[in-house]
């Protein structure tokens, strides 16, 4: 392995883990509408993305976006599963759900899906069910966010479990091929991190009313993977991902007129 190689696993590490810290203290302060939505903003996938194409080539990075879809799919799962095994407490939750997204995931990684149209209708089906079980089967209404003082103990394992997540997408890209490095660059680690802290420092409620939304603005995730995918080959990694987190950003504001509206 080469060491500019290692250079950017180091990199994606540091700057892929102070982003996410920083992104999921904001989201942590907005309560659990607006902070859901900004939570599924691209932050572990953007970096992942952009250090898989410096690392190969911005059309295999377009590449590994085919995957996107499906593995957002059973991200949704796991935030139901969470919130669900939140009832046997903090500890079976995380693992439990953590259980079910590797059997999920192991599908994905012996077949590579990589139909991005197939993937897509695959993540609306899994998605729509996700969200009808959190909005009509759960009493999770939304909650706001109180003035927060964090240990710093809380915002290195943000950092930590996100940075990990990239570093390890870009090198399983490098030995697994783009389809791999695809599914492993969209690990929930924001999803994971989010809720063990949120349920731990506020309850299973708050987590819920978080959770419930993070599963609608998963669409934000999937406008990012197919704006990459396209615009990648075209335009190259800048042009691409500025393009690509304008398209979902505005997708987030149309998710946050469609999510204020529910209870």
């Amino acid at each position: 392995m080469d060491t500019a190689f290692i250079l950017n696993l180091v990199i994606s590490f540091l700057i892929g883990g102070t982003w996410v810290s920083v992104f999921t203290i904001l989201t942590e302060r907005l309560g659990t509408k607006m902070g859901g939505i900004i939570a599924c903003l691209p932050s572990t996938i953007a970096v992942s993305v952009v250090f898989i194409g410096l690392t190969q080539t911005p059309v295999f990075a377009a590449e590994a976006m085919s995957i996107i879809p499906a593995v957002m799919a059973i991200n949704c799962v796991f935030l139901v599963s969470y919130i669900l095994l939140l009832n046997y407490g903090n500890v079976v939750a995380p693992v439990g759900a953590l259980s079910g997204w590797a059997i999920m995931a192991l599908p994905l990684a012996i077949l590579k899906p990589d139909n991005f149209l197939a993937n897509t209708l695959f993540f609306l089906a899994l998605t729509a069910v996700s969200f009808y079980i959190m909005q009509f089967r759960m009493d999770h209404p939304e909650q706001k966010a109180g003035r927060l003082h964090y240990r710093w103990h809380e915002v290195a394992l943000r950092g930590v479990v996100a940075g990990s997540a990239i570093a390890f997408a870009v090198f399983i890209s490098r030995i697994g091929g783009p389809i791999i490095g695809g599914l492993f660059s969209a690990f929930p680690a924001i999803f994971l991190s989010t809720m063990v802290i949120f349920s731990r420092r506020h309850g299973a409620g708050f987590a819920g009313a978080m959770g419930k939304t993070m599963v609608a603005g998963a669409i934000d995730i999937l406008v990012f993977a197919f704006v990459i995918h396209i615009t990648y080959p075209i335009y190259g990694i800048l042009k691409g991902t500025l393009i690509a987190y304008a398209a979902s950003i505005v997708a987030a504001v149309g998710l946050y007129f469609f999510v204020r509206k529910l209870k």
